[in-house]
């Protein structure tokens, strides 16, 4: 299992990751997580695409977040963890990955310096991630969009 999330990590913290790790395979429109439920799960893709979306009061969807091959993604808040999620994962295609369950993720890290460093920087790259979304949300197209998501590919 090669993730560059995982490459700064130290060899036996690597090697936990890979010992207890998940395979799983997913099929369109499979959820990965529903919006009452709480999100305890840590993803990583192999392959395939899906969808992060929220359900207006009118039941009409709105695009958060997409992850596509060699995406990394995990319930950061403990508010994620401890109530409904509020939005739905989605698998827009067929696909393939590892999981975990997050309390056996954060328990492959030695001690709570390499979680707090692993997090932190993983924060970091999140809130980057937002800005950048919120920004092609307001300046680009719905076609543009969607044109540099499978550019990133």
């Amino acid at each position: 299992m090669e993730s560059r999330f995982f490459r700064a990590l130290d060899k036996p913290t690597q090697n936990r990751l890979t010992l207890s790790a998940q395979p799983f395979r997913f099929e369109p429109q499979e959820f990965l997580l529903d919006s009452q439920s709480k999100w305890n799960t840590v993803f990583l893709l192999n392959s395939g695409s899906v969808r992060m979306y929220y359900l207006d009061r009118d039941g009409k969807e709105h695009n958060k977040a997409f992850f596509v091959d060699h995406a990394f993604f995990w319930p950061v808040t403990e508010s994620l963890r401890n109530e409904p999620a509020g939005f739905f994962i989605e698998s827009i295609e067929s696909g393939s990955g590892w999981r975990w369950g997050f309390d056996v993720f954060k328990q492959t890290f030695a001690n709570e310096n390499d979680w707090m460093t692993f997090s932190h920087l993983w924060m970091e790259n999140v809130l980057a991630e937002k800005f950048n979304r919120e920004k092609d949300w307001l300046q680009l197209t719905a076609a543009q969009h969607y044109v540099k998501l499978i550019t990133l590919r």
